[in-house]
């Protein structure tokens, strides 16, 4: 049985952060009813037209892999029939997710207040750009504004002095929808012991701001504020990236840095640095960082990245190889631990997706189906609410579903 077998989720949520949530949801298990605004014409990440490998139109990727296993009804809910199909369905729902903008939610009249009057147990879970109040509470949100660019997070990478690194793929929304989830099942565990439905609450700024950790946490704490280093000097040289001799990148980790600084020159195969006072202490390491880096980086182009794996590992430094998505897909580490996923598609066959950031008893929570059509289960949920053929043609007749 699966955790989350029988709780009935009802989503309208467009674009990623709010469905990252929902498909979180129904990988455990959830019954998770995507409802799709018929007016706009639906989710727009439906509209997502990424590339192939040849430079054609390839399969929504985007849309398929935050709607995996989920029923879909498109309803109209801007008139009342249709809104009173969405109150149907969530009168029995444990959970209802949406990350449509707050005046969007009070004009369809289906903001908390609402939805809560229908289900007072329901937990209402609600993802926002920057957050249910203040000035900026109503204002358009994406993440790579509300999480990359206003956290601090963008502010802080990239070499002194040159334009900031901008945000790829979807980083932002889908660790919010994460977070969403994490307030979600705490609220649904409250609601065991009390009975007490909730209204929890997530935003692109809130996740950001949490991810950004110590750019925040020195300020905050510290009456300090972090610089962009540059990698050819930064604080701590044993913490860097570098260049290997087969045109790769290893990301060095040393946080005790004066602990083993001896590992670390037999590694590299300088011995002779060991008691030298120019590295031998946090303090002289710091102030002649620049220097350090400029050896390593020549000792480090003399060998290959595995070469240097293999003499890291002897002496117990950690390490990384600056890896692509196209490497990533094809680890052994990656396969061992289950991190990918099959998902059977109706017409592109057997999908390799992402699994979720989670396992419960050594297993990874696999998709039960790949993303629905457009309104593709509207008759079967409607029925299920109670609706009998003939309203559901008088709906259709009149076009609030399809």
């Amino acid at each position: 049985m699966l955790p989350l077998e029988g709780v009935k989720v009802v989503e309208l949520a467009i674009w990623l952060a709010g469905p990252a949530c929902g498909v979180m949801m129904a990988d455990c298990g959830a019954d998770v009813v995507k409802v799709e605004h018929l007016d706009t014409g639906g989710d727009p990440a439906r509209g997502w037209t990424p590339t192939d490998a040849s430079g054609g139109q390839g399969p929504n990727y985007v849309f398929e892999t935050m709607n995996r296993g989920k029923r879909d009804i498109a309803l109209d809910v801007s008139r009342e029939k249709g809104r009173e199909a969405l109150y149907r369905l969530c009168r029995d729902a444990d959970v209802f997710i949406t990350n449509l903008r707050l005046s969007t939610l009070d004009k369809l009249q289906v903001n908390y207040e609402s939805i809560r009057g229908v289900n007072p147990q329901i937990v209402y879970v609600r993802g926002t750009g920057y957050g249910p109040r203040g000035p900026e509470k109503d204002k358009m949100g994406f993440d790579s504004i509300g999480f990359w660019a206003r956290s601090g997070i963008m502010a802080s990478l990239g070499e002194p002095d040159t334009v900031p690194v901008r945000l790829r793929g979807s980083l932002g929304d889908v660790s919010t929808g994460t977070c969403l989830f994490a307030g979600m099942m705490t609220a649904l565990f409250r609601r065991e012991r009390t009975g007490e439905g909730a209204l929890v609450d997530g935003s692109l700024l809130g996740t950001g701001a949490w991810i950004a950790a110590e750019n925040l946490w020195a300020p905050l704490i510290g009456g300090i504020n972090i610089p962009r280093y540059s990698r050819k000097s930064p604080p701590n040289p044993l913490v860097n990236i570098y260049p290997t001799s087969d045109g790769r990148w290893i990301y060095v980790t040393v946080l005790q840095a004066d602990r083993f600084w001896p590992n670390v020159c037999r590694a590299v195969g300088r011995e002779d640095l060991v008691h030298d006072a120019r590295f031998t202490e946090l303090v002289p390491r710091k102030e002649n960082s620049g220097a350090l880096v400029a050896i390593f980086d020549e000792e480090f182009k003399k060998r290959t990245l595995e070469e240097w794996g293999r003499r890291l590992d002897a002496e117990h430094i950690a390490w990384g190889a600056v890896t692509t998505p196209n490497e990533v897909i094809s680890e052994p580490q990656v396969e061992a631990n289950d991190y990918l996923v099959m998902v059977d598609h109706p017409s592109l066959g057997q999908l390799k997706e992402t699994a979720i950031p989670f396992q419960i008893d050594g297993s990874s929570l696999s998709p039960r189906a790949s993303s629905p059509e457009f309104g593709g289960s509207t008759e079967e949920v409607l029925l299920e609410a109670g609706y009998t053929w003939g309203e559901i043609a008088e709906m259709k007749e009149e076009k609030v579903v399809i």
